[in-house]
C-alpha cells in the first residue's frame, strides 16, 4: 500500500507467457480484468524497449518506472512532490538490494551504477545519473527527448540522463525514495542504508556537452 496512491499501475511485461508460473499468469489476468492494473504483454524483450512503450500505456502525466523492484511506503509520494518545481524534468530514487545485507543482517544500497549515481560538475553542482530501476519523468520531457535509446546494449539510463540535462530539464535525486530489488525478472512497472543526505536537484553545467 502507498501514502499516496498512483493514478493507475501499468504492468509491462517482456517475458514470454511460457516463462510464467500458472500462479503469475493468473494473478495478472485477475488483476487487469479488475481494473487494479494495465496490462501490456509486449512481443520480444528488452528494458528500453519496455520502458518506452509506457507513455503509449499510460495515461499520466508524470510516468514512474519501476524494474523489478518492491516500492517503499511511500514511493510515489516522495517522486511526486517535486513537481511541484516546474523546473523539474525526473527524479531518481535509490535501489536496495534485496539479496546483500551488513553484519547487521540490513539489506544494503545498490552499487552506485544502478542507482542514481552524483558525480561534480565544474561548477560543482551534482549531477544525478538516473537508473532504470526506480526513476520518475515528466511524459512530454520524456516524449520530446526521445526516450530511451533502444539501439544501446548498456548504459542507456546514462544516456537518457544526458539528454535530460542538455534539454535543461532538471533531474532531483530524493535518497528517501527507495525500492528493494527482487529476484523477479520480466516486468516494467510504470506508475537499505539510509542516507541522510537531502535531495539534490541537478542541471548540466554551460557547456558540459557539445
Amino acid at each position: 500500500m502507498q501514502s499516496r496512491a498512483p493514478d493507475e499501475i501499468v504492468v509491462l511485461d517482456q517475458a514470454p507467457a511460457s516463462r510464467h508460473s500458472p500462479a503469475t499468469l493468473r494473478f495478472l489476468q485477475h488483476h487487469a480484468a479488475c481494473g487494479n492494473i494495465r496490462l501490456a504483454m509486449l512481443a520480444g524483450s528488452g528494458a528500453c524497449r519496455a520502458c518506452n512503450c509506457g507513455p503509449a500505456f499510460a495515461r499520466s502525466g508524470i510516468l514512474l518506472y519501476l524494474r523489478d523492484c518492491m516500492p517503499s511506503p511511500d514511493l510515489v509520494a516522495r517522486h511526486l512532490q517535486h513537481y511541484c518545481d516546474p523546473d523539474v524534468g525526473a527524479v531518481g530514487g535509490v535501489v536496495i538490494s534485496g539479496e546483500s545485507h551488513d553484519s547487521a543482517g540490513h539489506a544494503g544500497e545498490r552499487p552506485h551504477s544502478q542507482q542514481c549515481d552524483r558525480k561534480e560538475s565544474g561548477r560543482g553542482a551534482a549531477a544525478c545519473l538516473l537508473s532504470a530501476d526506480n526513476f520518475s519523468v515528466r511524459r512530454e520531457v520524456f516524449l520530446a527527448v526521445g526516450g530511451w535509446n533502444e539501439h544501446l546494449r548498456c548504459n542507456a539510463d546514462r544516456d537518457l540522463t544526458m539528454r535530460l540535462l542538455a534539454a535543461g530539464h532538471g533531474i532531483v535525486y530524493d535518497p528517501e525514495a527507495r525500492a528493494t530489488r527482487s529476484t523477479g525478472h520480466g516486468c516494467e512497472m510504470t506508475t537499505g542504508t539510509r542516507t541522510r543526505r537531502p535531495p539534490v536537484k541537478a542541471k548540466l553545467p554551460d557547456g558540459a556537452i557539445r
